[in-house]
């Protein structure tokens, strides 16, 4: 087979390859959604191993990609920013880590004792630059100061399992006590880079996780006295709630807002705020109540007591409306700002009802900056039918990656 022929093919086959961005965009809304609540998290997620297209997602969309659009958007971020030149470091950090996925899912990687690792371990603390800062910046909490701890494994059926648990505060002496657990001492400087790779009984890849978190806890126990959870002293009965399933309970908001960004994902980004202020009053209600249960669907709308399909579709969309304006303007009113998965979002003008974003975005997420543009990435641009594009779009043109600008009238 010639190299031409085959380059054909792997063009081919990318070409076939389709990617469910309503999947992408209901995961993405819960993740962000998660990370805003005041809460711990806890989420893991599956990647299939091609060995044409690398590590590929649930949505079937490749990593590299969305790894690689995180690297260009950070640039463009720093240009327009210099002082979040760090950003740009992170994600050039953290597509080294994607490298390393490849290789564990390849059986490639190994540990330092030279055996095939079956799992990383990283630790992505939050920015020394951001540390003491007064204001939520680029989706980091500044107040809550979180680390997101991942520890990413190869499964028995070749796929790779990635687990990811909140540590509130990124307490240092804390964090290195998780390196301590394997012998091993940090360096200084960030921890992001500062990947562990083991091989261990698979029996054990399961209870990484939750061993780990313990003995950030105990150090916090050491320093501070008390007891802890995922750096959240106790008692606190937020420690124990795991936000992302409670985030996922909630199939009205997301399915409502995902579909709003697959038609117009400029008007998305404008409802973002009022979307996190009602999951956020969703959730302080479920913690008054005590309840042990996650409702999926809010209370407002009761679909089984409705006959006509027509008036419960417009009258779920119309109660939805109604309950993000109102929750929107109350978040407004009180000062909330959101912050998770690289976007911080703030309300400008609650008096009219209306929210100014401040988005800034990697991977796959959609940024609006300061000056009013918003990017995102779109199926397919309608000019040159180029796959996978992202758009730039301001009030008086739309350009894409792929070099094709169309004027607004």
């Amino acid at each position: 087979m010639s190299l031409n022929n085959t380059a054909e093919q792997l063009s081919a086959v990318d070409q076939a390859r389709e990617i469910n961005y309503e999947l992408r965009y209901k995961t993405d809304t819960a993740t962000w959604l998660a990370e805003t609540l005041y809460g711990s998290m806890r989420t893991s997620f599956y990647y299939d191993h091609d060995p044409m297209n690398g590590l590929l997602s649930e949505d079937g969309g490749k990593l590299e990609d969305i790894f690689d659009d995180a690297i260009k958007e950070a640039r463009l971020i720093t240009e327009e920013n210099p002082g979040l030149l760090f950003e740009l470091r992170r994600r050039l950090t953290e597509r080294e880590e994607l490298d390393d996925m490849e290789a564990l899912a390849q059986s490639a990687l190994l540990t330092e004792e030279g055996a095939q690792a079956n799992t990383i371990i990283v630790v992505s603390d939050f920015p020394s630059e951001l540390m003491d800062a007064s204001e939520d910046v680029g989706g980091y909490n500044s107040a809550r100061k979180q680390t997101m701890l991942r520890v990413i494994t190869k499964e028995p059926d070749g796929r790779l399992r990635v687990t990811s648990r909140s540590l509130d505060g990124s307490n240092r002496q804390a964090l290195e006590a998780i390196y301590h657990r394997f012998g091993l001492q940090p360096q200084e400087g960030e921890l992001l880079g500062q990947r562990i790779t083991l091989n261990i009984p698979p029996v054990w890849q399961g209870q990484i996780v939750g061993n780990l978190t313990d003995a950030y806890d105990q150090s916090l126990s050491e320093q501070f006295g008390g007891h802890w959870h995922a750096g959240m002293r106790l008692p606190n009965e937020r420690a124990h709630i795991n936000t992302y399933e409670f985030s996922k309970a909630q199939t009205d908001l997301i399915d409502w807002f995902s579909n709003i960004r697959l038609r117009d994902p400029h008007r998305a980004e404008q409802l973002r705020y009022n979307v996190a202020a009602t999951a956020k009053a969703r959730f302080e209600r479920f913690l008054q109540s005590k309840g042990t249960e996650l409702m999926p669907v809010a209370d407002h709308v009761q679909a089984s007591t409705l006959i006509n399909l027509n008036y419960v579709r417009q009258a779920f969309y119309r109660d939805m409306e109604r309950e993000l304006y109102r929750e929107g303007r109350r978040a407004a009113i009180r000062g909330d700002v959101f912050s998770g998965c690289g976007a911080t979002v703030i309300a400008e003008d609650e008096q009219r009802g209306s929210t100014q974003l401040s988005l800034l975005g990697y991977g796959n997420r959609s940024t609006l900056d300061a000056n009013g543009k918003c990017t995102y990435p779109v199926k397919e641009c309608p000019e040159c039918h180029k796959k996978d594009v992202l758009a730039t779009e301001t009030d008086k043109e739309i350009s894409g990656s792929c070099g094709c600008v169309v004027k607004k009238k």
